[in-house]
């Protein structure tokens, strides 16, 4: 029988200290909201601007712009440009030392002048005479080459002169087949041209 009553007691015991504790203040109750809602509020007009502006619901926070139009904000037409990024200044004068008819006419000979090299080169049997017209027609393309990456480092028409001399002398070889000649009409098609963008570039204002 007095086990009874300690197991009474006790039950009482615990029932007393859960009502005489006092519950933390944790504020009023949230509302019942949607996660994520906002409340907008209308627009309004300050100095010219329009103004739009949101709080979060329940917050006595000051309305404060969200994205402002004018003077303070971005331009959309400007901020909707592609952004084209600037050219680095040594890549822009290697492209200006290119951008000139030698270096055009060079970048259009080059092939055919290698060309050239390469089959007086196939049929040269220890040949004196055909070592020496190779090492003419190396020296032809390694100065297209230079003319190419920068003109101003070649007197051009010295190179006309002396391309001309070579034409004519391997003309004259006995290394001069069709595929040769071929090559050397098309050297000539290519120099016409730049004669003929020099004459255009002279008309114009």
């Amino acid at each position: 029988m007095q086990r009874w009553w300690l197991l009474v007691a006790a039950v009482l015991g615990i029932g007393l200290a859960v009502l005489l504790v006092p519950r933390p203040d944790t504020g009023e109750d949230v509302p019942d909201r949607e996660i994520g809602e906002i409340e907008v509020a209308e627009p309004q007009t300050r100095a010219g601007e329009g103004v739009v502006t949101a709080k979060r619901p329940g917050s006595n926070a000051p309305t404060l712009p969200a994205h402002p139009i004018g003077m303070d904000g971005p331009d959309p037409d400007i901020t909707a440009l592609p952004h084209k990024p600037a050219m680095n200044p040594a890549a822009e004068r290697f492209a200006a030392r290119r951008d000139v008819p030698e270096a055009r006419y060079a970048a259009r000979a080059l092939a055919p002048w290698t060309q050239v090299r390469r089959l007086v080169a196939s049929q040269n049997e220890n040949n004196p005479a055909g070592a020496e017209l190779v090492s003419e027609l190396e020296q032809m393309t390694t100065d297209m080459r230079i003319v190419l990456r920068d003109p101003t480092m070649m007197d051009f028409e010295e190179i006309e002169t002396r391309q001309n001399e070579l034409i004519t002398k391997v003309r004259a070889s006995t290394f001069n087949d069709e595929e040769v000649e071929k090559m050397l009409a098309l050297i000539e098609t290519r120099m016409g041209e730049y004669h003929d963008e020099l004459e255009g570039t002279a008309d114009q204002p």
